[in-house]
């Protein structure tokens, strides 16, 4: 279940990916963004690797909770 999960979540980020990358950079982002591309690219993947594996630990957490609490829904 939670690899289901887990791989519904990278399909959606893939589609949102770049729309949340644009407002982070135009609202929250107190640096401009690189324009070499290979410097983007990286920044890119190693965002969404650390939200990744943050998800997948909140998650693997809440189920542990919720396993531990006899609740049959995280």
């Amino acid at each position: 279940m939670v690899d289901k999960k887990l791989s519904s979540c990278a399909a959606y980020n893939q589609v949102s990916n770049q729309v949340f990358l644009r407002n982070l950079q135009v609202y929250f982002a107190r640096a401009t963004w690189s324009k070499n591309s290979a410097e983007s690219e990286a920044i890119t993947e190693l965002y969404t690797q650390i939200v990744s594996q943050f998800s997948a630990q909140l998650y693997l957490g809440a189920q542990q909770h919720a396993m531990a609490n006899n609740q049959p829904l995280v």
